[in-house]
Formats: C-alpha cells, sequence, structure tokens
C-alpha cells in the first residue's frame, strides 16, 4: 500500500504525463501553475482534484483544478439601499436625560 506522500506523487507525475499527451504546447505552463496552486493553497486539496480529473478522464489543466479547489465563485453581492432611520426616539432620550 503506498503512502500519501507517494500517492500524491503520483498524481503529479499522472497530470505532467496527460498535459504533455494532451497539451503538449501548455504543458509545462499549465503544470507549473499547478505546482503554484499546491504552495498557495494545500497539497491535498490539488492531489485530490487531479484525482478527481484523472479518474474522469479529463485534461488536469490549471484552470480546471484550480476551479475545483477553489470552488464556485462567489455571488455578486445584491446593492441595497440605505436604511432610513428615525432617530427621534434616541433625541427624547438624551433631552430627557440632560433635563434630570
Amino acid at each position: 500500500m503506498p503512502n500519501t506522500a507517494t500517492a500524491t506523487r503520483l498524481h503529479f507525475r499522472q497530470a505532467y504525463d496527460v498535459l504533455c499527451q494532451r497539451t503538449p504546447q501548455r504543458a509545462s505552463q499549465h503544470y507549473l501553475r499547478l505546482l503554484q496552486l499546491a504552495a498557495g493553497t494545500t497539497e491535498s486539496e490539488v492531489d485530490l482534484a487531479l484525482a478527481l480529473v484523472l479518474e474522469s478522464g479529463g485534461v488536469p489543466t490549471s484552470d480546471t483544478v484550480t476551479e475545483l479547489v477553489r470552488g464556485p465563485r462567489a455571488l455578486q453581492m445584491p446593492e441595497l439601499s440605505s436604511a432610513c432611520l428615525d432617530l427621534t426616539v434616541y433625541d427624547q432620550l438624551l433631552v430627557q436625560e440632560l433635563a434630570a
């Protein structure tokens, strides 16, 4: 049974082999971006994403793996109108406090 480090290296190696076969002109660029992603997040997350892409027969490009690691992009927040606050009650409390 291979240890975790060996399995991780295997997925990275398999990813590089697939990149060389399917995108030979950009294989090194994609692979370097994968290594950068692993350094910037966690190697185990990138390894899992690589395993998923490889098992599905896909090409483990940097964009594909990044999307899996980082998840879907955040939804854009809707713009909210500013609330109209009535502070007269608070002002009345201040006046009462000053009068006392």
